[in-house]
């Protein structure tokens, strides 16, 4: 600035600027404000003046700008304002003015179709049309088939009401009369196999009395072994039906026929006396109370110092209700006494039914060679449903869930009883069952007290669960 006292300002009269006042308003963007003197207004707007000339990106904020339309793809976004107006420069000067322009492509999502990932908008918006076309024309031709389900539903309808007011209903016998016959005519074949089945088999009060027969109490001593009858694994002690009669009865004949074979073995002094073979028989299972191994362990046994076992000559059996069978060999030099047992793998063998197990011993000290056979039972059985619950779904209606551990092939009768009056309400047999059982079950009575009675087969084995599940859910 030129001094206050520099002649050459003649004839104008020398006043400094530190003299005259701002009289605008007040500006807080540099901080002036009304009244300050016009040197302090120059200076403050020279320091702006030359901060804006020095700016530098690490003073001015260049992150709000959105520069994807200019920047080439790939390219970083520039950090001076130098670039980026270059930038928007040289994209201005690239439009050629009159080109036409180019519809975007657009993504074609798979659902519509797999082999065209994208489409120009034009075609894009061809190709939608067209399916729709597609999709209003099936649409009628759904509501077609639909119109002709319903006519058929309404003749089905007719043709059951004429068939449950008929005289007489028919019905499919798959086992006594093979065909479609008369309900009169099946329950008088029925009555007739019934009574010669009686007739065969004994009446209800004879074959309770040959039940009650038995005269092995569960308390006797085994003549095989140490123990009672009642601790042979599988043993029923207080037996109600035929069948658990008869199991009892084979493994009374079991036992005295191992002890049999065992006089005929020591009934004289001999080498093999001091000889003690025997063994216990357990089940394994998992989480899901499915069985998986067996584990046979041999410290009831004794075996004297000098003998060894016969080379592959130790051995156990493991056999199941279909006669499948897995053999392992097995030292029983080193195993006897020895509370560790040997776990085997039941691999393919039915596990839910009773298993026999056969180990055939042998020992030698090279001058005598002793053995014996011993066969005991693992019980097995199969496994009810442990979390089965009744569920309303309608007034009429309930829905039966549970977990099916047993696979596929398993098939579960299921029955709705009334409490009380022990009429069934509704049933359903479900075959081939997944992980998850939802079944509904209809023709129930509003009102009434119901509880589920299960029946499980698999593999030709049955069991009846008996009562399952809430036990008196009440349908209101």
């Amino acid at each position: 600035m030129i001094s206050v006292n520099n002649t050459q300002l003649t004839p104008c009269s020398n006043i400094s600027s530190n003299c005259v006042v701002w009289q605008g308003p007040d500006i807080p963007c540099i901080s002036l404000c009304h009244g300050d003197t016009i040197s302090d207004v120059i200076a403050k707007l020279a320091e702006e003046l030359c901060t804006l000339v020095n700016a530098t990106p690490t003073n001015i904020d260049l992150s709000g700008l959105d520069l994807l339309c200019v920047l080439p793809q790939g390219t970083e976004a520039p950090t001076t304002i130098e670039a980026i107006l270059q930038l928007i420069i040289d994209k201005i000067c690239s439009i050629v003015p009159g080109e036409p322009y180019v519809l975007p492509d657009v993504i074609v999502p798979a659902c519509i179709d797999p082999l065209q990932p994208t489409l120009r908008l034009d075609l894009y918006a061809a190709y939608l049309a067209n399916k729709i076309c597609a999709n209003i024309a099936s649409i009628i031709i759904i509501q077609t088939t639909l119109d002709n389900h319903e006519s058929r539903l309404i003749d089905l309808e007719i043709s059951v009401n004429l068939l449950l007011n008929a005289t007489e209903e028919k019905v499919i016998s798959s086992c006594l009369l093979n065909g479609e016959v008369p309900i009169s005519e099946l329950l008088r074949e029925v009555e007739r196999v019934l009574c010669n089945l009686e007739n065969a088999v004994g009446s209800p009060a004879l074959i309770s009395a040959a039940i009650n027969a038995q005269c092995i109490a569960n308390d006797t001593d085994k003549l095989n072994g140490t123990g009672t009858y009642s601790s042979i694994p599988g043993w029923v002690t207080s037996p109600e039906t035929l069948a658990e009669s008869n199991k009892n009865l084979w493994l009374v004949v079991c036992d005295m026929y191992a002890a049999i074979e065992n006089i005929k073995l020591t009934c004289c002094p001999g080498a093999c006396d001091s000889i003690i073979y025997d063994f216990t028989a357990a089940l394994i299972k998992d989480s899901q109370d499915i069985p998986i191994s067996a584990n046979i362990v041999f410290e009831t046994s004794f075996i004297p110092v000098g003998y060894t076992d016969c080379p592959g000559s130790s051995k156990i059996t493991i056999t199941d209700k279909n006669s499948i069978s897995i053999t392992t060999l097995f030292p029983i030099a080193s195993t006897a006494g020895s509370p560790t047992g040997i776990i085997i793998s039941l691999g393919a063998l039915f596990k839910y039914a009773d298993l026999t197990v056969l180990v055939e011993f042998c020992t030698t000290n090279d001058t005598h060679t002793c053995s014996e056979s011993i066969t005991k039972i693992i019980p097995s059985d199969l496994i009810c449903p442990n979390d089965l619950n009744l569920v309303s779904a309608t007034t009429t209606s309930l829905t039966v869930t549970f977990t099916n551990v047993l696979g596929t092939a398993a098939i579960y009768d299921i029955q709705l009883v009334a409490v009380g009056t022990g009429v069934i309400g509704g049933s359903a047999l479900i075959t081939s069952p997944g992980t998850t059982v939802s079944q509904v079950i209809t023709g129930l009575t509003s009102g009434t007290q119901y509880q589920a009675e299960v029946l499980v087969s698999l593999g030709g084995s049955g069991k009846n669960c008996g009562n399952l599940g809430n036990p008196e859910f009440t349908l209101v």
